[in-house]
């Protein structure tokens, strides 16, 4: 059947029809019968034809067609009719062909098939096929629930959007996937009136409880339609023309009207862009950038940072790995010089541990991670105003009906006005641009490339100094503003516009950073600078080499005879670094190490999976019973050249699930520290280069972020040097590296292994490699490998910064001298001279010069970097020595000092062998034992001191050893515990098979250790048994990551203790509580109480005392002492403060009334009785002198092996804490008689502090972190 009237033809039989036709398409005919004489009235109905229903389409094509998958029915243009004012369409059926169109779009009948869009009450979200429907499958929802309204019906793929009625109070029931639509196909779209309290003024388009600062930012719901706006209607479909509009067909035909209408077409979407992109930008007026301010400042951040180091023998593929995790190319690879720094570090989305590879600009970057942070702000604000109207409208589910919405927004904002400017109300919403999709973060992408921005003009913020980099001594006052030139370092302005305006991803990131270390040795000296507790450590390593057996000749210059051996000395130095917090909540410590096999295509691959095993095996046995091994991760096996990308996926997995372990994943930090972030990029990326800069410049940036506590601006730079972005210790604040690739490349031209051949056969070279000496022509060549860092122009800066790195040096000389200051670099001497090879060059080889015996501290571990560290220290302290070919005595792991400015021939050796060091006195006379324990103790203060200062975990052993010994050999080498034991005054010499005297150990390096058999040892029958109180443990308090210098309790029970490892004072009640914490200028030693709220403590680095009032939480007064100070004492309100060699004695107002030379000991420690005396300790003794510094007497035993803590009880004993031996001896006031009250004190390397508790009776002893409450048994 065809048409859509199906009209009948009829007959007329010589007369005219009774009967008209109807206009609603329909007809009656008579006709007459003539054979049976009967008349017939034949009635038609006319009627539309539809296309079948989906339950009929295959019935109908069944009955139609032969082959039933090519019926269609499609709507017509050429039937469609006009009834009235009403279009009809028309529409057509056949079984020709099959057509498909994309989803969103239909076919219909144009003459030919063509492509349209669905109807608005249609949608298509699969493709559309001819055989299947004459529409779009799927009929659109309606919004006409409760607080229902549509958001946009523009979609012909989808069905439509709702929204609830956000004006009138309604929001969402159950949160749909898009927080600001809902699509009811898929969703539960039902809305209810929400309840918010009085001080806020309704809902926002995001559906929050409005306040204040929602009108600041560019809401997350702005109300436009741009996801649908992809989604074009029919008439602007690129390409369409509909044929059914006048003029098609000479549109198609006239070429100068079709360019003229392109253009104008290509006008009027650049200016549809434009108005997309502008539209919502927001101009923040005065107040409201305060407003936004004033929630950074309040803020806090948790933004995840991963820090990967790859470490390793030279050779193994370190660099390959690198790029590979990075997917770039590895042609071409060379070994890395130094340190390679990827400073466009990849991003990790945390949802799926994908690596993420496309470079983002870094001011969106920041603004998103601002606006993130403060999203979680609104959904606790949020949280808390349901909870709050939850409980004040229990019966009130809904708002009033009798209440308008308008009303309410009226009577909310008359009471809000009252706290318009309270801050907790100030909050702001975030915007998602993906909201309906994924993004391209999907793609994987080459691009590796830094962050870009446009450079700004600074000018530099130090002035050319000699002595000082960045002084600002003769600086004009313009100069001295300079840094402040740029507006953008002045306010926030770029910052806050861009937190306003910018749209959150749905996908959260962590910033990965890779630092690839040479493998070649003479780099690890620089390797210190840039290693964290925090990182994960990617350690490689070949598995075609056996871990146990020896290696070529170019491993054992290195110091290692085996793979095992490198492996093990990696652990080792990752180990120094160990977080002790972890130790107790995790089996594995941090830094966590991944052990990568490389190699596996150097080995047949039917014996790969066995090798695996086998050398993993190994490795295992290597660290089995170790603390170090608890460092180890897991494993991973790659081949750099074959291994294919899946394999390399994993190990991506393995990283980021470690990572996630981490003590500092998502560790939560100040959102005002973001604020300084963003301007140190801005000087980083100035056209001025600024990779160094002041301590106080950056203060001074830091106070225009609101940051003006010095306090808080050390731990935004300890955090920031934690993760990478600059170089910082906070004992040596006064240069921070902003950008850590340059303090890399400056090390790189002075200590690397790869030097041009010109310069390798340089006159100047050679005395490098000989003495240590390097020239300015020298420093200039080497520096040139970098041109970008200006060493002309910066040379004084570099300089200054690798010094305090201790990389170079200019040791003392002899002022008298006419001789120019040069440069030195120990670790550059290539040199292997012997002991017996040094002493000849100084004449010291005839048989009327006396040595000292070797003092030997034997680690367990010694980092080159820590011994160079110690070796500078001495170069600071002492004078070098000259050889008679007038050079520094500087020779490979061994430098020579003069002890005695006016006695040039006593000299001392310090020597650095694999995890020894050794000392040794040429030229001893005889009674030398005092200079002998000066030395050992200021070698060990030494030791405790950089371990504090670089935040190492290090242990060792004192030995010695005779004096004619080699100090490498172990053999011979001897225990103090040893040398009590010797009975004949002889000991066995296992290095030279022979017996030697035992005099002169115990009247050097150990006087006044080793008691002598004339001198009377206090027994415990001594003292009466009445008298003798026994004491049990009765409490430990964890102090977590604070380290015990020193403690004393006032009257009132307060424990005060010196915390060196945070720089800080902290009081602790007997009960464990923590009180006060007040941060001090510099590492706090030794505390004396002056009242229940005053305390005084040293700062030996400062050379100072320090007055502190405890209510207050200041310090009120500082004392200057001149020199290194350690104990302290307060007598009569006079302070008594040991210095190395004297007595100061000070008054209240910090004048020096006396110096006393101190009668052949120094004193770390000590405390004062009620008479008046002080009792102090030496390492070796215990000394109980008056004010004059008169020895009354000194105490010592077998059994009380280096006293360290002291203190008096409530019946004027005295209480010592010995440091070797781990016990408590109790002594009477005279020294007469002692016992040992407290036996087997916890092991611990680090030495116990101890005071008295009047009021509980008990024993207080600090031992590091921890400290220990004994509470006396009678």
């Amino acid at each position: 059947m065809k048409g859509g009237t199906g009209q009948r033809e009829t007959k007329k039989k010589g007369r005219k029809s009774e009967r008209k036709e109807k206009t609603d398409g329909w007809k009656v005919i008579e006709e007459e019968n003539k054979k049976n004489d009967k008349k017939m009235t034949i009635v038609c109905f006319g009627y539309e034809l539809k296309c079948p229903e989906a339950s009929q389409w295959r019935t109908r094509a069944t009955l139609l067609c032969p082959d039933s998958s090519k019926y269609y029915c499609l709507d017509d243009a050429a039937k469609k009719l006009y009834i009235g004012n009403r279009s009809m369409k028309g529409v057509s059926e056949n079984c020709t062909k099959v057509d498909v169109e994309s989803p969103g779009k239909k076919i219909v009948i144009r003459g030919q098939f063509d492509a349209a869009y669905c109807d608005a009450n249609r949608y298509q979200p699969i493709k559309y096929f001819t055989n299947v429907s004459g529409e779009c499958l799927f009929q659109k929802s309606t919004c006409t629930g409760e607080g229902q309204i549509m958001h946009t019906n523009k979609n012909p793929v989808t069905d439509l959007t709702c929204k609830c009625d956000y004006t009138k109070g309604y929001t969402f029931i159950t949160r749909p996937k898009n927080p600001c639509l809902c699509m009811p196909s898929v969703e539960d779209c039902s809305c209810y009136r929400k309840i918010c309290t009085s001080l806020t003024i309704g809902l926002s388009q995001d559906y929050q409880c409005l306040s204040n600062i929602s009108s600041v930012i560019a809401q997350q719901c702005s109300g436009s339609d741009k996801e649908d706006e992809n989604i074009p209607s029919t008439s602007k479909v690129p390409g369409f023309i509909d044929k059914t509009q006048p003029h098609a067909d000479n549109f198609r035909r006239t070429p100068g009207k079709f360019v003229t209408s392109i253009l104008c077409l290509m006008l009027a979407i650049f200016a549809v862009v434009l108005f997309l992109i502008y539209k919502d930008i927001k101009i923040l007026n005065p107040e409201e950038k305060q407003t936004i301010l004033e929630s950074i400042n309040k803020g806090e951040e948790i933004y995840p940072h991963i820090r990967l180091v790859i470490i390793g023998e030279n050779g193994v593929g370190k660099t390959c790995l690198m790029r590979r995790l990075l997917k770039q190319s590895i042609q071409g690879v060379e070994s890395t010089d130094g340190i390679n720094i990827d400073v466009a570090k990849c991003k990790i989305r945390i949802r799926d541990g994908k690596w993420i590879y496309k470079p983002s600009e870094y001011n969106k970057k920041i603004a998103e991670r601002v606006k993130r942070a403060l999203t979680v702000q609104i959904k606790q604000i949020d949280e808390n105003n349901h909870t709050s109207a939850s409980s004040n409208n229990v019966d009130c589910p809904n708002i009033e009906k009798n209440q308008s919405p308008t009303n309410e927004r009226r009577i909310n904002e008359s009471n809000t006005q009252l706290e318009k400017h309270d801050v907790r109300d100030k909050t702001i919403v975030p915007q998602h641009d993906d909201t309906l999709g994924s993004t391209d973060d999907d793609l994987y992408t080459m691009e590796t490339g830094s962050e870009e921005q446009q450079p700004v003009n600074l000018q530099r913020t130090y002035a050319h100094n000699d002595e000082h980099f960045g002084s600002h001594n003769d600086e004009t006052e313009s100069d001295h503003k300079s840094v402040f030139e740029d507006q953008r370092l002045l306010d926030d302005l770029d910052l806050l516009e861009s937190v306003a305006n910018c749209k959150l991803s749905q996908n959260e990131y962590a910033d990965c950073g890779l630092w690839d270390f040479a493998g070649q040795k003479e780099f690890y000296a620089t390797h210190q600078a840039f290693i964290t507790s925090n990182s994960i450590f990617l350690l490689v390593a070949d598995i075609s080499k056996d871990v146990n057996t020896d290696v070529d000749t170019s491993m054992l210059q290195k110091g290692f005879d085996s793979i095992g051996e490198y492996i093990d000395f990696w652990f080792d130095s990752i180990h120094c670094y160990a977080n002790g917090s972890t130790e107790q909540q995790q089996s594995t410590l941090e830094p966590r190490i991944i052990v990568i096999g490389t190699g596996t295509d150097k080995i047949n691959k039917k014996n790969l999976e066995s090798r695996i095993q086998e050398w993993q095996r190994n490795v295992m046995d290597l660290l089995k019973d170790q603390e170090k091994g608890r460092h180890l991760e897991t494993f991973h096996y790659i081949s750099n050249k074959e291994s294919p990308e899946s394999v390399i996926d994993d190990l991506r997995k393995k990283i980021f699930n470690t990572a996630k372990k981490l003590s500092v994943w998502r560790k939560s930090t100040p959102l005002v520290w973001i604020r300084l972030e963003t301007k140190l990029n801005i000087l980083r990326k100035s056209n001025d280069n600024i990779n160094i800069i002041k301590f106080e410049d950056i203060g001074r940036i830091a106070s225009k972020c609101s940051l003006t506590d010095n306090e808080e601006l050390i731990k935004f730079l300890n955090e920031q040097n934690e993760i990478g972005n600059v170089i910082f210790f906070e004992d040596i604040p006064e240069y921070i590296i902003l950008n850590p690739k340059w303090l890399v490349d400056a090390f790189r031209c002075v200590v690397s292994d790869k030097i041009k051949e010109d310069i390798d056969n340089s006159f100047d070279w050679n005395i490098l490699q000989e003495s240590g000496k390097i020239s300015r022509e020298l420093m200039l060549k080497l520096f040139q490998k970098v041109p970008e860092l200006k060493f002309e122009t910066f040379d004084d800066h570099i300089l200054k910064v690798m010094e305090k790195f201790d990389i170079i040096i200019k040791p003392r000389i002899n002022k008298n001298l006419d001789e120019e200051i040069s440069y030195y670099i120990p670790s550059m001497v290539i040199s292997d001279s012997t002991i017996a090879d040094i002493k000849t060059s100084f004449g010291l080889n005839n048989p009327n010069s006396k040595s000292s015996p070797w003092l030997i501290l034997e680690f367990t571990f010694l980092p080159l970097a820590f011994f160079n560290h110690v070796f500078f220290d001495y170069i600071r302290k002492y004078e070098v020595c000259k050889d008679r070919k007038n050079r520094m005595a500087f020779y490979h792991g061994i430098g020579i000092f003069y002890i005695n400015k006016t006695k040039k021939e006593q000299k001392l050796v310090v020597c650095f062998s694999r995890n020894i060091i050794g000392l040794q006195i040429w030229d001893l006379e005889d009674n030398m034992g005092t200079v002998c324990r000066k030395i050992f103790n200021e070698i060990e203060s030494t030791v405790h001191s950089m371990q504090h200062r670089y935040k190492l975990t290090l242990s060792y052993k004192v030995k010695v050893k005779c004096a004619e010994g080699d100090y490498n050999n172990q053999q011979g080498r001897l225990k103090l515990s040893d040398l009590i034991n010797i009975t004949s005054g002889k000991f066995y010499c296992e290095e030279h098979n022979e017996f030697h005297f035992s005099q002169t150990l115990s009247s050097t390096w150990f006087e006044g250790q080793i008691i002598q058999p004339t001198e009377p040892l206090e027994t415990s029958e001594n003292i009466t048994s009445n008298k003798y109180p026994r004491y049990k443990l009765q409490k430990t308090i964890d102090t977590d990551e604070a380290r015990l210098y020193d403690m004393v309790i006032n009257n009132d029970g307060l424990l005060i203790c010196s915390d060196g490892e945070c720089d800080q004072l902290v009081t602790y009640t007997m009960t464990g509580e923590r009180q006060l914490t007040m941060k001090l200028s510099g590492n706090p030693y030794s505390l004396a109480v002056i009242d229940n709220n005053t305390v005084a403590v040293t700062i030996p680095k400062d050379e100072k005392v320090v007055i502190i009032d405890l209510n207050k939480k200041q310090t009120t007064r500082e004392i200057r002492i001149g020199t290194w100070c350690t104990g302290i004492a307060f007598i009569q309100n006079q302070f008594y403060v040991f210095t190395e060699q004297t007595l100061k004695v000070v008054n209240m107002d910090g004048v020096v009334l006396e110096s006393i030379e101190l009668p052949g000991f120094t004193s770390d420690d000590c405390c004062s009785s009620r008479e008046g005396y002080i009792y102090c300790t030496d390492y070796n003794k215990l000394y109980c002198i008056d004010t004059k510094a008169n020895v009354l007497f000194y105490f010592s035993t077998k059994n009380a092996i280096h006293p360290r803590g002291v203190t008096v009880d409530d019946d004027d004993y005295v209480l010592v804490a010995c440091s070797h031996s781990k016990n408590v001896h109790r002594i009477t006031s005279d020294g007469s008689q002692s016992q040992e009250i407290i036996a087997d004190l916890p092991k611990s390397a680090w030495s116990p502090f101890i005071c008295f508790d009047i009021n509980s009776k008990s024993i207080v002893i600090g031992m590091e972190n921890k400290i220990l409450i004994y509470e006396r048994r009678e």
